[in-house]
């Protein structure tokens, strides 16, 4: 079910989910060849393009039904507080309701094309036991045999 669609500017080619008031993540180049960087509660990603604006697609769903558009697909795991997420960049930020809980989340980067946007969409799916990985690689990806699960905050 979908619960949230917009437009978000993107700087540094980089969109993120995080809790309200959470820091961005600081990436290393391992972050960069695997296109995440990730803490519990507070996930990067690379995009597709440098493109300054995207259309974001936020859905909540019993299960994994992975966008056959999308250029890339990663499952990681994902914290969410009492106080919803945001879908942010360093350029913009929208605050999405969202129940408090343990999620699997799938991000798909889907291509636009010369009438679209490129677009994100992030599903969340509640789990008891999520899992990090990354289904669907483009060419821009070299991810490491055994992904980087850890980061720190940008400050």
């Amino acid at each position: 079910m979908e619960i949230a669609e917009f437009r978000l500017g993107i700087l540094y080619t980089t969109i993120a989910v995080i809790l309200p008031h959470e820091d961005f993540n600081d990436w290393n180049e391992t972050h960069y060849n695997q296109g995440f960087a990730w803490r519990a509660t507070s996930v990067s990603f690379g995009t597709l393009t440098d493109e300054p604006e995207c259309k974001v697609v936020v859905k909540i769903s019993d299960t994994i039904e992975l966008n056959e558009n999308a250029s890339r697909i990663i499952r990681l795991p994902f914290e969410v507080g009492t106080s919803g997420i945001e879908i942010a960049s360093i350029a913009d930020r929208k605050g999405v309701n969202l129940h408090e809980g343990t999620y699997q989340l799938i991000f798909s980067a889907i291509p636009g094309d010369n009438n679209s946007l490129d677009t994100y969409e992030f599903v969340f799916i509640q789990s008891d036991a999520p899992r990090a990985e990354i289904i669907k690689a483009d060419d821009q990806l070299s991810p490491p045999v055994e992904l980087l699960m850890e980061a720190k905050p940008a400050v």
